[in-house]
C-alpha cells in the first residue's frame, strides 16, 4: 500500500512540555524533592536536564535517592486502583532527612483516572518539617514555562518569609528570573541582575530563583520593593499579599533597549528617576564601540531566524535591528499566551513569520532561503538538526543548550551581557567564514 503524504512526514513538537517547567525549577531549589504520580517515563526525563543541559544538576544521585521520583502508576496499577504509592515515596524522602520541601504532582494519565493527590497524602507530615505542596497539574493544557510560574506561585504562598527589619538602603526582590541551570550563564545573568539593582542604590536582597534552598528563599521577605519578570509576575503579587511589599513589573533587560526600559522602571520605582539616565549613559559607554564594530563588521545585513523563549523574543527581535539584520522568523517553543501580541502584529508580515512550537506549520519558517550571506540560526538544543547547511550559521542559546557550558560568569542580561552576546555572535560568524574560505583555497 503507497504511503500517504501525512504519514511520509515526521512531524517534530518543538513545544517543551509542562512537566520540564516544574523540573528546571525543581533544580533551581537545592533542597527541594519533586514526586510525580505517573509512570516511569517521569523519571527519563531528567536525562533533558541533568548532564546534558545542567552539568551541575542533581535530580537523579547515586550516594543518595533521586530528588525527583515516581509512584510507577503503570495501566494495571491504575485499573486495580492502586493508592499507597504516593505517600510510600513520601516516607523514603523524609527517610533521608534533607528535604526542604517536597513538591507533588501528576502526569496527564494520573489527570485522566481522577487522581486527587490533597486525599492521598492526607495525613503524611514530614518528620523534618518539610512543607509537602501539592501543584495542580496542567500537562494536558500548559507549557514549561505555566510549569515554572506554578511552582513559583506556590513557593511564594508557602515559604517561611524573613521579617523585612530596618535599613538605610531600599531593598529589592526579583521574582522570576528563569534560573535554567547552575553554569556561569545563569549564575551571571543573576549577578547582572542584582548589579543593575546596586548601581541604582538598592541593596538586592534575593533573586527568584538562583540556586537558594528552600529556607533561603525566604530572604526576599526582606525586600521592600519586589519587581516582577515576565516569567513569574502571579509569585511576585503572592509574595506582596503576604509582605506588603511594593510591586513593579518591568521587561527583561533582554538588549539594549529593554536593559534601558528596566533600569528607567527600576529607578522610578525606587523614587529615582534622575539616576536612570546617567546610569544608561555610563553602561553603554564602555561596550559601545566594540560593538558598534562588530555589528557593522559581521552582523549587519544578515538574515536571521531565532527560536527562543516567547519572553526574550522581543528582545531578539530589538537586538537583531540594533546590528542591522533582518529577521526572518521568530518560532517560540510554547504556547501562544506567552507571547506579545504587539510582537506578532509588529513581525507577522511577509518577511517574517511568528509561530509556535505546537503548531504543524512552524516548520515553513525554518525554510532557509539560499542568499549572498549566512543566515543566523538562533535556538535552542532541539534544533540542531535543522541548521546542517553551510549556509547557516547555528548560535544554541537557551533551553536545552547541550553544546555550551560556561564556567564562569558569562551573562546574556543587561548591558554587559548583551555585549557579551553580540562578541560570541560575531566570532562564531567570523571563524565559519574563515573556515568556509580556507576550503575554498584548498579546492582550488
Amino acid at each position: 500500500m503507497p504511503r500517504s503524504d501525512v504519514s511520509g512526514e515526521f512531524y517534530f513538537r518543538l513545544e517543551i512540555p509542562f512537566l520540564a517547567g516544574i523540573y528546571l525549577a525543581v533544580n533551581a531549589i537545592r533542597d527541594s524533592y519533586l514526586v510525580v504520580d505517573g509512570p516511569m517515563c517521569a523519571f527519563y526525563k531528567i536525562d533533558q536536564l541533568q548532564s546534558n543541559h545542567d552539568i551541575h544538576a542533581e535530580l537523579a544521585r547515586l550516594a543518595r535517592p533521586h530528588r525527583i521520583v515516581h509512584t510507577d502508576l503503570s495501566v494495571n496499577r491504575a485499573v486495580m486502583g492502586e493508592e499507597r504509592s504516593l505517600v510510600t515515596q513520601l516516607r523514603a524522602i523524609d527517610a533521608v532527612g534533607d528535604a526542604g520541601v517536597i513538591f507533588v504532582t501528576g502526569q496527564s494519565s494520573a489527570i485522566l483516572i481522577g487522581r486527587d493527590q490533597d486525599r492521598l497524602i492526607e495525613g503524611f507530615t514530614s518528620s523534618s518539617g518539610a512543607p509537602v505542596i501539592v501543584l495542580r497539574s496542567r500537562t494536558l493544557s500548559g507549557d514549561w514555562l505555566d510549569g515554572w510560574s506554578q511552582l513559583l506561585t506556590a513557593a511564594a504562598q508557602f515559604v517561611p518569609l524573613a521579617e523585612r527589619g530596618e535599613s538605610e538602603k531600599p531593598r529589592v526582590g526579583i521574582v522570576g528570573y528563569l534560573y535554567s541551570r547552575h553554569e556561569g550563564d545563569a549564575r551571571g545573568d543573576v549577578e547582572e541582575l542584582k548589579r543593575l539593582a546596586s548601581v541604582l542604590g538598592a541593596e538586592p536582597v534575593s533573586v527568584w530563583l538562583s540556586g537558594q534552598t528552600w529556607a533561603e528563599l525566604g530572604e526576599i521577605g526582606k525586600a521592600d520593593l519586589l519587581v516582577a519578570l515576565p516569567h513569574a509576575r502571579p509569585a511576585a503579587q503572592a509574595l506582596a499579599k503576604r509582605t506588603g511589599a511594593a510591586v513593579v513589573e518591568l521587561p527583561l533587560p533582554f538588549s539594549f533597549e529593554e536593559s534601558a526600559n528596566f533600569v528607567r522602571g527600576l529607578a522610578a520605582a525606587l523614587g529615582r528617576p534622575e539616576a536612570a539616565e546617567a546610569v544608561i549613559a555610563a553602561e553603554l559607554d564602555g561596550p559601545s564601540e566594540t560593538v558598534l564594530f562588530l555589528a557593522e563588521r559581521h552582523l549587519m545585513g544578515r538574515a536571521w531566524t531565532v527560536v527562543a523563549d516567547p519572553y526574550y523574543l522581543k528582545g531578539w527581535a530589538e537586538l537583531i535591528a540594533d546590528c542591522g539584520g533582518e529577521i526572518r522568523a521568530l518560532v517560540a517553543p510554547s504556547r501562544p499566551h506567552h507571547l506579545d501580541p504587539s510582537l506578532v502584529r509588529a513581525s507577522n508580515g511577509e518577511e517574517c513569520q511568528v509561530a509556535f512550537g505546537s503548531e504543524p506549520d512552524w516548520r515553513r519558517c525554518l525554510e532557509f532561503r539560499g542568499e549572498s550571506s549566512a543566515t543566523i540560526f538562533v535556538a535552542n538544543g532541539y534544533c540542531i538538526n535543522f541548521a546542517r547547511r553551510p549556509d547557516v550559521v547555528f548560535f544554541e542559546w537557551g533551553y536545552p543548550c547541550y553544546t555550551r557550558h560556561p564556567a564562569v560568569l558569562t551573562p546574556s542580561l543587561g548591558f554587559r551581557g548583551q555585549a557579551e552576546l553580540v562578541g560570541r555572535i560575531a566570532e562564531l560568524i567570523f571563524r565559519q567564514s574563515l573556515l568556509a574560505s580556507s576550503d575554498d583555497g584548498k579546492q582550488r
